[in-house]
């Protein structure tokens, strides 16, 4: 439950907050352009291709920079395809990956600067995410990201990771020109990120950025099974110095935590009649801003909802 800032291997993290874990959440996942600023775009033909993107654990890696490319991989940086890259995330369900989604691709004879996949499914025995697109053309340029954890150390989901992107080179093909194909790497290379002056993509410029953002719907969709759980809330909201928790007695509601922004948890109330109709909880004491509320039950469920307080 904290903000993090990350040097990684295949971009920056520019920022993160972490929630509550439950099993299946959705994310929606966003990359944009600045391919722009590294100068004219090869003619009109010039895109990213269709974005795909797997969920994994640390079990698989589809792609790692520093290593040879996979034939997937390969076929995603050469020529824009997916299908090799999906049948060998396929083939590793149901131990080792969750799913595979092919987005859409960007062409730059519209307005569009974006691809954007809405609802993301991720669960949590497989928290990792690998995408990679193709930039088109050339000879085996991509964007890549490699074993994203969508969970934090304490395994809670992550809320927003923001990420610049940079070019990379899958190391198959010898061609420094927003070209197909050039004859074959030999031996063959390895994923690397772009870092000299000899293409016409700047190395000190990102080639975009990846915004990941939790669906906070989601949060509590799996977590209680019986109806009545569905009337257990509170109110007001945005609330000032007190709030009523109703239908507590259909809950089994054991505590409520309130947790700040930044995940540091201020108040904690373990509820002494849970057949009561309502609970009030006095917050009098928190200050003004966005907390998250998480209600917890006798047999281990748990919710989580959003409470404003003002001032």
């Amino acid at each position: 439950m904290k903000r993090l800032i990350t040097n990684l291997i295949y971009g920056i993290v520019l920022g993160s907050t972490s929630i509550y874990a439950q099993t299946t959440v959705e994310y929606k996942v966003e990359f944009t352009s600045n391919w722009e600023a590294h100068g004219p775009l090869p003619g009109a033909s010039a895109h990213f291709t269709d974005l795909v993107v797997a969920t994994h654990n640390n079990n698989i890696t589809f792609l790692e920079m520093g290593q040879p490319a996979s034939p997937g991989v390969t076929s995603v940086a050469e020529l824009g395809t997916t299908g090799t890259f999906v049948n060998e995330v396929n083939a590793e369900k149901p131990n080792n990956a969750y799913s595979v989604t092919v987005g859409p691709d960007l062409f730059f004879n519209s307005d569009r600067r974006d691809i954007t996949i809405e609802s993301l499914e991720v669960n949590s025995d497989f928290p990792l995410l690998s995408l990679a697109s193709m930039i088109a053309p050339s000879p085996d340029w991509m964007i890549a990201v490699n074993s994203l954890s969508l969970q934090d150390s304490s395994g809670d989901w992550i809320s927003e990771i923001t990420m610049d992107l940079y070019a990379y080179d899958a190391g198959t093909r010898s061609n420094n020109t927003y070209n197909l194909g050039g004859p074959r790497t030999s031996p063959v290379g390895v994923i690397s990120r772009i870092t000299s002056n000899d293409t016409p993509i700047n190395p000190n410029l990102k080639i975009g950025t990846l915004n990941i953002t939790l669906d906070e719907s989601t949060l509590s969709s799996n977590n209680f099974d019986l109806p009545n759980y569905e009337d257990l809330d509170f109110f007001p909201n945005p609330a000032k110095e007190t709030i009523r928790i109703i239908n507590v007695e259909n809950s089994n509601l054991e505590t409520v935590e309130i947790f700040n922004i930044t995940g540091a948890l201020v108040k904690e109330v373990v509820v002494a009649n849970p057949t009561t109709l309502n609970y009030d909880i006095d917050i009098a004491n928190l200050s003004q801003g966005l907390y998250l509320m998480k209600f917890t039950t006798s047999t281990g469920d748990t919710q989580t909802k959003r409470l404003t307080v003002t001032k």
